[in-house]
Parts: C-alpha cells; structure tokens; sequence
C-alpha cells in the first residue's frame, strides 16, 4: 500500500498537522478523518454521500465535506490544492500498513 506522511493545512491557515496519507488508487474522491478535521479546526458543511464498495454498493453515509485542504512533503517543498475531501469517522489502515525499509527492499 502507499502510505507517505505529509502535512495538512487549510488554506490561508497557518496549523499544520503531520499526517499519513493513504493512497488508493482505486477511490473516486478524497476522504479524511472527522478527527484531523478538527485538529484543523475547520467548520464543515453537512453532506449525505453514496458509497460503494466490494460488499455494498451505493450505501448512504453521513459525511462532512471541506474544500481548502492543502498538503505538502514534510519539507514544504511541493503542496498540492486537494479536491473536496469528505470525512469518515474511521479510515480502515493502521500503522501496520505502513510500509518499512523491508517492505521496499523487496
């Protein structure tokens, strides 16, 4: 899986948290937790978003959404303007899953 740390912010802002962010190739849109949210202290607009998965398909869930999302490498030397992130109170990856010089070795 990758998974790089980075830092998020909102734009304009001057909080910064160092995070992971989890790269998947196979998601349509940006998703971020409830709780880095209000690290960021961001107040979010209330959104109903359909999902599907490889066990449900078009499953209803509430969501927050924000659009001023910004991260960047760990040395703020390249940032990148998300797109709309929803949130989830949950995102299914652990520390396990980041991978360690091991894994990249192979």
């Amino acid at each position: 899986m990758a998974i790089i740390p980075v830092k998020v912010k909102r734009k304009g802002s001057d909080t910064t948290i160092i995070t992971y962010a989890f790269l998947d190739s196979s998601s349509s849109f940006t998703f971020c937790s409830e709780s880095l949210m209000k690290q960021l202290g961001i107040d979010r607009l209330k959104a109903k978003i359909s999902l599907t998965t490889l066990e449900k398909k078009g499953s209803l869930v509430d969501s927050f959404l924000d659009g001023d999302l910004v991260i960047s490498d760990l040395d703020e030397n390249n940032f990148i303007a998300l797109p709309v992130a929803y949130t989830r109170t949950k995102i299914p990856v652990t520390k396990d899953d980041i991978p360690n010089q091991e894994d990249v070795d192979l």
